[in-house]
């Protein structure tokens, strides 16, 4: 590291109570469960002139009552970021996602996953920032790793190079080309029935124009092309195929959409609409309506958030490979400080999600509230209860296994208390 670097250490242990009502997600066969956790954690900040990150490790111990032995299960959490100032030039940055658990809401973010299975997914990703002139060229390469337990696993390289410029001080303009490279291998295991493997290779081009409009807010247009080849036969009809398209699996697909971004003293708003279009080499094309919009106002004391967004999510690029899924979610979030030592916070959920193919689309909704006590200055005590149901039809993977195993509805009411010491 460079001379003068400056490190500060954190240490934590969580001590965690939870319950749910139906521990395996399924439709018919309810069964309780209490969890015993116990995470001792580590971080580490580092702060100096010209490389700043912060990292920070969980190792979770866990056990079940539903479970027939006196096994613990381990599952791991790591974050980390790391920025380096190598020059006034140039700026390099590296961060890092990997947990191992089998709590499905963590393995992504559309919710496809409905079953409780222990699973590690990772990402990594390296970035590259070097100023040429009036220009700002950029290189990045991202990994993603999903191995599931007798499923089989994903692989996914994504590597990307952009440049962009100011225009006449209030525009800039910028493209981007990206090259995608993802493996499939079906897991083998009897009870999974197979699946089969799959390597899907792609191009992307990406242009933005963006004006700034006032000194609050901005606006622009964004385009984007790709171009995806899979590996899989072209006489293959089966629905259980990984880009989930059309028998073939090739396709290409293009949007449009307009952004824009606000920023006030108490509302700050970013968001985009526009238009996608997904057209195999065999079969019907697919269109969508695209919008990722996120929405903040912060009142005397309270902080609300709303997020939407919806279009087409290729899933083999980050994670699990459910093919292409056209999906549709929203987020709403309310947080409230009452007390200085006292903070409450509830929000809620709705996402639907369909693939090629599918008769019906896969729905999960859910609500979620928090109280947070702070003992003393090292210990603070967490209380919690969650609400999740999810019902609608089953999503494929290409290893053969399903997005559910219990059933393609169900409900659960979760209670935890952890109780928590850093030092």
């Amino acid at each position: 590291m460079p001379e003068g670097a400056i490190f500060q250490t954190r240490l934590g242990i969580t001590a965690t109570e939870e319950y749910s009502d139906n521990f395996f997600l399924s439709a018919t066969k309810r069964r309780d469960n209490f969890r015993s956790l116990l995470s001792p954690s580590v971080g580490l900040d580092l702060n100096s002139a010209f490389t700043t990150g912060q990292l920070a490790y969980t190792l979770s111990a866990a056990h079940d009552t539903i479970s027939s032995s006196s096994d613990v299960q381990l599952f791991h959490s790591f974050l980390g970021a790391v920025s380096w100032r190598a020059s006034p030039l140039l700026t390099l940055g590296l961060t890092d996602t990997l947990v191992r658990s089998d709590e499905p809401t963590q393995a992504d973010r559309l919710e496809l996953r409905r079953e409780r299975r222990t699973f590690m997914t990772n990402m990594l990703g390296a970035t590259a920032r070097y100023l040429l002139g009036p220009i700002t060229t950029g290189a990045s390469y991202g990994f993603s790793t999903f191995l599931g337990e007798g499923e089989g696993n994903t692989t996914s390289h994504t590597f990307g190079l952009s440049a962009g410029m100011g225009l006449y001080e209030t525009n800039s303009v910028s493209v981007r080309y990206e090259y995608l490279l993802s493996n499939t291998t079906a897991g083998r295991s009897a009870s999974i029935g197979g699946g089969r493997d799959e390597e899907i290779t792609g191009h992307r081009v990406i242009g933005t124009f963006t004006r700034q409009l006032t000194t609050l807010m901005a606006g622009g247009i964004t385009g984007s092309y790709a171009i995806r080849r899979s590996d899989t036969g072209r006489n293959d009809t089966s629905s259980v195929v990984g880009s989930g398209i059309a028998s073939g699996n090739d396709y290409d697909t293009w949007s449009v959409s307009l952004f824009n971004s606000y920023t006030a003293d108490r509302l700050s708003m970013a968001g985009s609409i526009g238009y996608s279009m997904v057209e195999p080499t065999r079969g019907g094309s697919t269109s969508s309506v695209t919008s990722t919009t996120s929405i903040s106002y912060r009142f005397a004391r309270a902080y609300a958030t709303l997020s939407l967004d919806s279009g087409f999510s290729e899933t083999y690029a980050q994670g699990q490979n459910f093919g292409v899924v056209e999906t549709r979610g929203v987020v709403l979030s309310l947080s409230y400080p009452v007390t200085p030592t006292f903070g409450t916070s509830i929000s809620s959920f709705y996402r639907t999600n369909s693939g090629a193919g599918q008769s019906e689309d896969e729905q999960t909704w859910g609500v979620n509230a928090l109280g947070t006590i702070r003992l003393t200055r090292w210990l603070t005590l967490l209380l919690e209860y969650s609400h999740r149901e999810g019902s609608g039809g089953t999503l494929a993977s290409v290893t053969g296994t399903t997005s559910t195993s219990g059933g393609s509805g169900f409900s659960e009411n979760r209670g935890r208390i952890s109780l928590s010491a850093a030092f």
